[in-house]
């Protein structure tokens, strides 16, 4: 009788994690977890569109004094990450151990994001020391939030064609975030605060706020954590380290993301640059910056198609081939041939849109590579290391277009020179080209295929049936043991 009710329920368990391995979600999950995205996009495509801008034009800060506050912060900031991923994996409650961080962190969240667009009657010193805290502050913030939202995705479903949805989605939103701010900022203040500035991106971003805690909230109601770890997993800080530095697909995949995400930055910085300067056409650039979020935003539609049709490995190269093409092509376009250049912008923006979704959707399987090979199931320690990699892009890919541009002898609001052109056009083009060319080669490396996954899940699965198996038999022969003596 106790081997048949054990068969019973290691049966039932072996059936529940098929269905988690195997779970399709359904649109409305899908679309609340990418509503998650969009809120945090109400800060971040703010504070990377606007945040420079607001702090030279509006505060009046040096523009050295904040391209130097950007790069020291935002590599800090990567290291807040490592140490979210380990508070999350130290982390379990009544509400799981990811969506508790969306739940109390929206709030905060709104009240930093409100400050950190606020502008104090201080002198230029108090300006900087404010500037600093609140930067920090909503940078922290950030990864307090979006470390443990990243790594939902492998929370939700094991299935892999379905992270690659949810990562679809996940960039949807990100996207609409991204196009409400940089469309409709300018409108609000302009319509409702044109004579204070100041006051307007206050208000502008408290608006934000308040839609971005009514997504918050859907995110965390909408989503459902079905394979996180069961319980905390606490860990020295050097076995963390080797848990990381031993899984070889994250690493990877890490790189892959670093390089691809450094070379959209680039290209989204210095778009404006090539539109006004190199094609000598100003006001074209909310048709050209339209083209380059339209087409981006159909590759990422159509990334799970790719997955259907290639395994991720792939469906990377593809879309990182592309960028390599378009790029180069248009490097070579002649700056008048207006057609040409709207075309490869177009190719560049939807093959270049595919490699953001899959890496995303090839992201979570890392998670179960680890706890197959190490034994611990460490998500926020891999989207923490993940995010550090995301953030070291953004400094990177920082820097590098300040240097260019310097050497190359641009001169804001001027008629550049040839060699000034050249630069703009090599930091559109050709730097992105090399980045993704690199990007290429490491995703060669790349092994964690759909067979190789499938048959990781089907040993865990197993492990994890026995483990619970032996759990159980230990506990009817403890209770069998009791009864017996009190007979």
């Amino acid at each position: 009788m106790l081997n048949h009710n054990l068969a019973e329920k290691a049966g039932a368990s072996l059936h529940q994690s098929e269905e988690i391995a195997n779970k399709k979600l359904s649109v409305w999950e899908k679309a609340a977890y990418g509503s998650g995205d969009l809120a945090i996009n109400f800060y971040w495509s703010t504070v990377m569109t606007y945040m420079l801008f607001f702090y030279t034009d509006v505060v009046k800060i040096p523009a050295a004094i904040v391209g130097t506050m950007f790069l020291i912060v935002r590599i800090l900031d990567g290291f807040v990450d490592l140490s979210m991923g380990v508070i999350i994996d130290r982390t379990q409650t009544r509400w799981g151990k990811l969506r508790p961080f969306i739940l109390f962190g929206a709030l905060p969240m709104a009240v930093v994001g409100v400050l950190c667009f606020s502008s104090p009657d201080f002198g230029m010193t108090g300006k900087v020391i404010y500037a600093y805290i609140t930067y920090i502050a909503i940078m922290v913030m950030m990864s307090f939030i979006g470390t443990p939202y990243g790594a939902l995705t492998s929370a939700m479903t094991q299935n892999p064609l379905e992270r690659v949805n949810l990562s679809s989605y996940r960039i949807v939103g990100s996207m609409i975030g991204g196009i409400i701010v940089s469309v409709m900022t300018p409108i609000i203040i302009q319509q409702f605060w044109p004579n204070d500035m100041s006051v307007g991106y206050r208000n502008t971003m408290i608006i934000y706020s308040l839609f971005a805690l009514v997504f918050y909230m859907i995110c965390f109601a909408g989503t459902k954590e079905r394979a996180a770890a069961q319980e905390a997993v606490k860990l020295p800080f050097k076995q963390s380290m080797k848990i990381i530095f031993t899984n070889k697909p994250l690493m990877l995949i890490t790189f892959i993301y670093l390089v691809f995400q450094a070379a959209y930055g680039i290209k989204a910085s210095v778009s404006i640059y090539y539109v006004n300067y190199n094609m000598n056409k100003t006001e074209f650039l909310s048709i050209y910056m339209l083209l380059i979020f339209g087409s981006n935003l159909l590759g990422t539609l159509i990334a799970p198609k790719f997955t259907k049709w290639f395994e991720k490995k792939y469906a990377i190269i593809v879309g990182l081939t592309g960028t390599v093409i378009s790029g180069i092509a248009l490097y070579f376009t002649d700056y008048s041939n207006v057609p040409m250049i709207l075309l490869w912008t177009v190719v560049g923006g939807l093959i270049g849109g595919i490699p953001a979704a899959v890496i995303w959707g090839a992201l979570p399987d890392t998670v179960e590579y680890s706890e197959w090979k190490n034994g611990y199931r460490t998500e926020g320690l891999i989207y923490g290391i993940f995010s550090f990699g995301q953030k070291l892009s953004i400094a990177i890919s920082g820097a590098l277009s300040g240097y260019i541009l310097q050497v190359s002898g641009y001169v804001p609001n001027a008629i550049q020179s040839s060699s000034a052109l050249n630069g703009i056009a090599l930091l559109l083009c050709l730097l992105p080209a090399g980045l993704c060319a690199m990007g290429i080669i490491a995703t060669l490396f790349y092994n964690l295929d759909s067979k190789t996954f499938s048959t990781i899940i089907m040993e865990l699965n197993g492990q994890k049936h026995l483990q619970r198996s032996k759990k159980n038999n230990n506990i009817k022969l403890v209770k069998r043991g009791l009864d017996q003596d009190v007979d």
